[in-house]
């Protein structure tokens, strides 16, 4: 089924809107993402004593990421359903006010 933008959003002056069409008024996203990336590196070298070199490389790694506290907040209208306004987390995604 494709999506199509609404043909008449506005049907007559003084600026009448279209009751068939779905109206999006805002749309934002907020979230404060934590990022650790830890990474650790030791190399060495040494020839300290006589006729034995030697060398070596250790290393960690380490990733995190997450986003906890991530808001999606949509102001809009849905003509087939009356429903107005819209918020969703990922969390709770069936919440709607």
């Amino acid at each position: 089924m494709e999506i199509l933008p609404c043909a008449a959003p506005v049907l007559s002056a003084p600026n009448i809107l279209n009751p068939n069409c779905n109206a999006y008024l805002s749309y934002s996203q907020a979230a404060s993402p934590r990022n650790f990336m830890h990474t650790e590196r030791l190399r060495f070298q040494s020839d300290y004593f006589e006729k034995f070199q030697m060398s070596g490389s250790l290393g960690y790694s380490s990733a995190n990421n997450s986003v906890p506290n991530f808001n999606e907040i949509v102001n809009d209208y849905v003509t087939r359903t009356a429903h107005e306004g819209h918020h969703r987390r990922p969390s709770d995604a069936s919440a709607c006010q």
